[in-house]
């Protein structure tokens, strides 16, 4: 198993039970949850041996992290699958414990339970842990009401998890315990996803997770009726959002063009997530990039078509949400 990341490839992945399935596409999609804090997370990423880093994510949000702390795609691919477990358990909204059981995670994960498995998964799962209590967000959340307040927190209350058995116990902040309750909504998200090995598909998950949420945006302020779901993202929005735009070289299209269309093909090919095609400002298809300026790449549209796109688990905005 690769050292740096328990995901295995989604090629080479265990499948859920499909007796369990709750419906036709549980099998497929789970229920997250987000808002600011959570998304905030997803765009930082640090390596070792750094100061104290406060980062300003936007003029309302920033994150401070601690030194001598590594954060990769994994430390957001891991609160999003903590965040799953915490919402399929009964009565998780009276309980700030996070209990992972070590075979719940390593089935939501996609990881053979073999004893060797287990012992890595279990590793991973505290090494996570201590880097996601580095984090602090500040930012201004909404409750199910409508109404703002400034949330100012770590994630966790302590770097050290605990352990009852095969379960690890990980406690949220109160502040963020709080914020899960009253002022997050649901966000569907691929188990195809939340399986992908961050360390070598980092770009794929970043675009995917990206996605994922604005789709929920899509939703959630205009509820489209189609069966068929598309969202249209401009390409200079998702290059800002995935931090690609800051990657080393003289080759544009090797370096961000090139990784950009291998990771939609990934989702859209192998994950079969969904189907896309990208337009000019005149509205045509592009399929040729090789020799395309990046200024000119940045104009293009991005269009998405779902398959099997939870629609119904998205909530109207102004409504409640729905664990």
């Amino acid at each position: 198993m690769n050292s740096k990341d328990t995901s295995l490839d989604p090629n080479n992945i265990v499948p859920p039970d499909a007796e369990t399935a709750e419906d036709k596409i549980s099998d497929k999609w789970t229920k997250a949850l987000n808002n600011n804090a959570i998304d905030a997370i997803s765009r930082v990423r640090t390596k070792k041996k750094h100061v104290l880093a406060n980062i300003d994510i936007s003029k309302n949000t920033s994150i401070t992290v601690d030194p001598e702390t590594h954060l990769t795609d994994a430390t957001n691919q891991f609160l999003n699958a903590i965040i799953v477990l915490w919402n399929q358990t009964p009565g998780h909204e009276n309980n700030y414990v996070v209990g992972i059981n070590l075979l719940d995670y390593m089935k939501l994960k996609g990881i053979e339970d073999t004893p060797n498995n287990r012992k890595n998964t279990s590793r991973r799962i505290k090494q996570l842990s201590a880097n996601l209590y580095t984090v602090s967000v500040k930012t201004i959340l909404k409750n199910n009401k409508g109404r703002e307040f400034n949330y100012d927190a770590r994630i966790l209350q302590s770097k050290a998890v605990a352990r009852d058995g095969n379960s690890y116990l990980l406690k949220l902040t109160d502040d963020f315990f709080n914020a899960m309750v009253t002022a997050a909504y649901v966000m569907p998200i691929p188990i195809k996803l939340l399986r992908l090995d961050t360390s070598r598909y980092k770009y794929t998950w970043r675009i995917g997770y990206y996605l994922t949420r604005y789709q929920k945006m899509v939703i959630q302020h205009n509820h489209p009726q189609e069966d068929v779901l598309e969202s249209i993202t401009d390409m200079n929005t998702l290059l800002g959002k995935i931090d690609i735009l800051n990657q080393k070289g003289r080759n544009i299209y090797d370096r961000i063009i090139k990784r950009v269309i291998r990771a939609l093909d990934q989702l859209s090919h192998e994950l079969q997530l969904f189907d896309y095609y990208i337009t000019d400002t005149h509205g045509a298809k592009i399929t040729y990039f090789k020799e395309l300026p990046l200024d000119e790449f940045k104009t293009y549209k991005l269009h998405v078509k779902w398959r099997d796109y939870p629609k119904d688990w998205v909530p109207l905005a102004g409504r409640n949400n729905n664990h």
